[in-house]
């Protein structure tokens, strides 16, 4: 179903219209597979937790890096997460989001891989996040 895919494109579509964002993933890092259907779950997931705006803005641009992988390292996607943080400011930009919102946006583009071991960092790592 395509429905999640053809909605998030309605959202932002010059931003990710024939960008590959929705491109298929391995699903052991993913289940759903697709970035576009992750993207719309993570956002499901954030609107459940906060109302915060610039936490939601967030997470829908924490993925944009996986838009410009190179064909040859599919379908891994090996430092979308520093190559999306320029996508995060011209995506920041182009919407006219405040400053403090694409400044966040871009630390979270750049470090949600270490959320997941947030409890293994030492605390300088943290702090230098």
């Amino acid at each position: 179903d395509n429905s999640s895919d053809n909605e998030f494109r309605l959202y932002v579509p010059s931003t990710f219209q024939n960008s590959g964002y929705f491109f298929q993933k391995k699903e052991d890092y993913h289940p759903e597979i697709d970035t576009g259907v992750h993207v719309m779950l993570a956002l499901k997931q954030i609107a459940e937790l906060t109302d915060n705006t610039m936490t939601r803005f967030a997470v829908l641009a924490h993925d944009l890096g996986k838009g410009i992988t190179p064909e040859a390292i599919l379908p891994s996607h090996r430092g979308h997460e520093t190559c999306g943080v320029p996508l995060v400011s011209n995506f920041s930009q182009r919407l006219k989001a405040p400053k403090r919102w694409q400044s966040f946006a871009e630390r979270v583009c750049l470090y949600h891989l270490h959320f997941h071991m947030v409890f293994e960092l030492k605390p300088k790592t943290l702090l230098d996040m």
